[in-house]
């Protein structure tokens, strides 16, 4: 009896040549494909009391795209309400045909097929995309879904003897998708472009509508709107100072007439009435290298009624012996981060270094096509117990820059395991390193930022938390509570690696309850409330995120979009501030309010999300 052959599809080259490598015991060979990108592994695999000839090859992402079909082409001479329901085409890109070329020549060879796509709705989209270009030249193929959540060597080999079947409802909740994609992108964007052009000809070539694209613009504006419309509100609080110095006399001892000095204090005030006012700028107006000053915060915090502050300050002043009524000691923890993902890294990233979401996405697929990091598309937060991070960690041991700290995780046992996240996309574990690079290799710099920050990020995952002491002590003067907190870190653990974040001590006395002390001063502080500020990439990112608006993989290309149609601009301190065409395309659209939708709402996104997981469950057609 003849072989069975097996044609194994993943979704990028690199989980098919992990796959291959993991299933051949890293002895793959390879032959010729029809696509330079995608690579074909053969070899012979074992399987029960079979031995089955496997071709391993992969796609890149989505085969098929859609399309309206060619009569309404002509922008000018479509109107576009015929595309609410105008037949749509599935066709191969022009940039795929090669892949589709491959998947036709080898499933011709084989008997069965094996689809090792990402497992999650998309890459659901994609296995049929395979099945359909397979079947073109070959009917017969006995066709299997592998399910697996990580790249390893466990989840790969129980994934082969667990095998199940491809899931249509996943599928076609996704051409649902692509559907309402195309029909309001291209309706919207006809509609506005042929209507307005002319008066928007010199800020833009196209006036474009994204049913993501247009709830990312709307946060900026929202955000723009909320500081434009904003009024401050004046507010005044309490402040007390009081200094510690342990050569000083204790302000108690009857020797030290602090009342006396108080009645002064009082008349002086009295002659200049504004003599007790500060303000923000004003919280280090002391200084005496002897002495160590302590804020006490007040428990009000703040009023917005300047005369009530006035006369619960008089009534303080009249008798300001503050007494310490509690002292809370507790251990307190700084945790280390979770495991990186996809948005986690753009996020910081943006943060520490000021590197865009787009930016930042080149730069780690070119790290991760060198060779120096895993995969760095993926939603996954937590390391499947499978993975050997012991391993990594020796690599990093070889570093001239962090290596000393992965030396004392190995030598000093002080290695814990990662926390473990929420995030699952079922397909890649969380962006790690995989090789160690040196700074010596004259990289470019942002390269080796975003590779060092991977590193040390790795290794502040595989730490223990920082731990410190809190300590809180609350006072009274009268019927007014004030209260000081103070920390000191017992041990830095991973903030030794992770100098992206700061944990600081911040001693305080040792105070006792009952003790009392007269303050040092004690003033009213005046502020005035300010409007939030413009969105950061971070910011952005966080929404987008939390709407469910484009995924991991596309989330910096619609930032990237809403920049390159000038319907926003980064500022010199890298904050998204609308122009004037973005802020006219958000009002306009919100006025479709009248119709009863608002097409800029980030909540239509996330129930679209809702629905197409109603289509996958056959709970909605």
């Amino acid at each position: 009896m003849a072989r069975l052959k097996v044609l194994n599809v993943a979704e990028k080259p690199s989980v098919a040549s992990s796959i291959a490598e993991i299933l051949s015991k890293g002895r793959p060979n390879k032959i010729k494909s029809c696509s330079k990108y995608n690579p074909v592994f053969t070899f012979d695999y074992k399987i029960k009391n079979d031995i089955w000839y496997m071709y391993v090859t992969s796609v890149t992402g989505h085969l098929t795209d859609q399309k309206f079909d060619d009569r309404y082409k002509n922008w000018h001479n479509t109107d576009p309400q015929e595309l609410f329901d105008a037949e749509i085409t599935v066709y191969v890109e022009k940039d795929k045909k090669n892949i589709e070329n491959n998947l036709k020549k080898y499933s011709k060879e084989c008997n069965m097929l094996i689809l090792w796509l990402d497992c999650d709705r998309e890459g659901e989209h994609i296995c049929f995309e395979v099945i359909n270009a397979c079947r073109i030249t070959n009917r017969k193929l006995i066709i299997h879904r592998a399910q697996f959540s990580a790249v390893t060597e466990k989840d790969i080999i129980h994934a082969i003897n667990n095998l199940k079947e491809p899931n249509k409802n996943l599928a076609y909740s996704v051409d649902v998708r692509r559907e309402i994609d195309l029909r309001m992108g291209s309706i919207f964007t006809r509609f506005m472009t042929i209507r307005y052009i002319e008066l928007v000809k010199h800020e833009t070539s196209i006036i474009s509508y994204g049913p993501c694209q247009f709830p990312t613009l709307g946060f900026v504006v929202n955000r723009y709107l909320d500081i434009k419309n904003f009024k401050n509100e004046y507010y005044w609080s309490i402040k007390m100072k009081y200094v510690y110095n342990n050569d000083e006399i204790n302000p108690m001892d009857d020797e030290n007439n602090y009342d006396d000095h108080d009645d002064e204090q009082m008349d002086s005030d009295s002659d200049e009435s504004d003599s007790y006012y500060t303000n923000n700028d004003d919280s280090n107006n002391y200084s005496d290298e002897t002495d160590d000053y302590y804020d006490f915060t007040w428990s009000r915090i703040r009023l917005f009624d300047h005369l009530a502050v006035i006369l619960i300050y008089e009534e303080l002043l009249k008798n300001p012996l503050c007494k310490i009524t509690n002292v809370y000691e507790s251990e307190t923890r700084k945790y280390k981060p979770y495991p990186l993902n996809t948005l986690q890294m753009t996020k910081l990233v943006s943060i520490y270094f000021k590197i865009s979401s787009k930016e930042c996405m080149m730069l780690a697929e070119k790290l991760y096509n060198k060779g120096y990091i895993s995969y760095p598309r993926t939603e996954t937060n937590y390391f499947p117990d499978s993975m050997n991070l012991h391993k990594i960690i020796n690599e990093l041991r070889k570093n001239d820059n962090f290596g000393w700290y992965a030396n004392k995780l190995c030598e000093e046992h002080k290695y814990q395991k990662p926390r473990k996240g929420k995030m699952n996309d079922k397909a890649h574990p969380p962006i790690h390193p995989v090789k160690n690079m040196n700074k010596s290799l004259k990289v470019e710099e942002k390269e080796w930022k975003l590779y060092e920050f991977i590193c040390k990020h790795f290794l502040a995952v595989c730490s223990n938390d920082a731990i410190g002491y809190n300590t809180k002590v609350t006072a009274k003067i009268q019927e007014e509570q004030f209260f000081c907190k103070g920390l000191k870190i017992k041990e830095k653990n991973y903030l030794e690696i992770y100098t992206y974040e700061k944990w600081n001590d911040k001693i305080i006395p040792s105070f006792q309850v009952d003790d009392e002390f007269y303050p040092t001063s004690l003033l009213i502080e005046e502020g005035i409330t300010q409007p939030p500020k413009y969105l950061s990439e971070s910011n952005l990112l966080t929404l987008m995120d939390k709407f469910s608006i484009g995924t991991d993989a596309t989330m910096h290309e619609h930032i990237e979009n809403i920049q390159k149609r000038n319907y926003v601009i980064k500022n010199s301190k890298s904050l998204f501030i609308p122009t004037n065409l973005g802020i006219a395309l958000v009002q306009s659209y919100k006025k479709f309010k009248d119709i009863g939708i608002d097409l800029t709402d980030p909540s239509l996104r996330a129930k679209m999300e809702k629905d197409m997981s109603l289509v996958a469950s056959e709970l909605m057609s």
